[in-house]
């Protein structure tokens, strides 16, 4: 009867080993996942933000929105990835309003509504 349970010992330190290794595993495959998306997401935002400002120097007193493929690229609406939106009016010589980024559909790993990459509120002179 001792002779089966000291075979059992370690089969079953087998057993728990493995099971360690799998949870690390999973845990590090997480956290690998989880720096792939923060990646995408920074670069959408950097990308965005450069975007929105060009926008806002380019503005001509008027409402306008651009579209950009997943490359950055201005394309149409039908293949958009993004939309820069730019809205705003003129009062006393100056042109107020917000450019914003968005991306046109949610990020599959952040919860709705993150779809919103920048946002400024700009004044600038008429010309």
């Amino acid at each position: 009867m001792k002779i089966r349970e000291r075979a059992a010992a370690p089969l079953l330190e087998m057993i728990i080993s493995i099971m360690i290794l799998a949870f690390a595993g999973v845990v590090t495959l997480g956290i690998f996942l989880s720096a792939r998306y923060t990646g995408i997401l920074s670069s959408d935002k950097t990308n965005a933000m450069y975007k929105v400002q060009n926008a806002i120097e380019m503005a001509e007193n008027k409402d306008f929105t651009q579209y950009f493929d997943e490359n950055w690229n201005e394309c149409d609406e039908n293949d958009a990835v993004f939309a820069l939106n730019v809205t705003g009016n003129e009062k006393d010589g100056l042109y107020e309003g917000v450019a914003s980024c968005v991306k046109t559909e949610a990020y599959p790993f952040l919860e709705a509504g993150s779809e919103k990459l920048c946002a400024i509120d700009f004044g600038r002179a008429v010309r």
